[in-house]
């Protein structure tokens, strides 16, 4: 049994938690919702990364995620990062990427019963992020990063798709990390 505002059961006059009247969370007959033999939902991903190398120092990377879901519109997420690498002993990256993504499957079979289109905005997160890692030492190393993120917060109330707000994350992170053959340390701390 599945609670997405309604109940999700296989069959409500032979279900276990419909016919035991001593329950105290017996579904009311008016929210269950019948799914007979489960629900079945296909998705079709395509992965693709590739590199490029300009020279010894600097790099591109692209890579996305194409989901082809039969319960929602089709989600591409990008992602491209810039890379150089001055020495050997020190990495700047910068990050630009997309990621989409449909509510639970649950509830996205209650908006389709409930005549909601299969082309609904999804959530989307869009995030940006400068890093910088260099070794000091062999075995010891330090990091610091900066981001961005903006996000558009999909919600289900039961019956409707609705956005629940946009937000914008920014944020340090700090790390150190300390390396040798037997024995591995990090610390790590995020400002938000």
């Amino acid at each position: 049994m599945i609670r997405e505002g309604v109940y999700l059961i296989s069959d409500f006059d032979t279900s276990v938690y419909t016919q035991d009247l001593s329950l105290r969370a017996r579904p009311p007959e008016a929210r269950v919702v019948e799914v007979g033999n489960g629900l079945d939902f296909e998705t079709y991903t395509h992965l693709f990364e590739g590199n490029y190398s300009f020279s010894d120092t600097y790099q591109i990377h692209y890579g996305h995620r194409i989901d082809f879901p039969n319960a929602s519109s089709t989600m591409y997420s990008p992602r491209l990062e810039l890379v150089a690498r001055p020495d050997d002993d020190q990495l700047l990256t910068l990050t630009a990427q997309r990621a989409l993504r449909m509510m639970p499957l649950r509830a996205q079979y209650l908006y389709q019963l409930n005549d909601g289109s299969s082309d609904q905005d999804h959530e989307k997160i869009d995030a940006y992020e400068l890093s910088y890692r260099t070794r000091l030492s062999p075995d010891f190393y330090v990091s610091s990063r900066v981001f961005y993120n903006e996000i558009e917060a999909v919600g289900f109330t039961g019956k409707d798709l609705r956005l629940l707000g946009d937000f914008d994350l920014t944020g340090l992170e700090f790390e150190l990390e300390y390396k040798s053959d037997d024995f591995e340390l990090i610390a790590n701390h995020s400002y938000l």
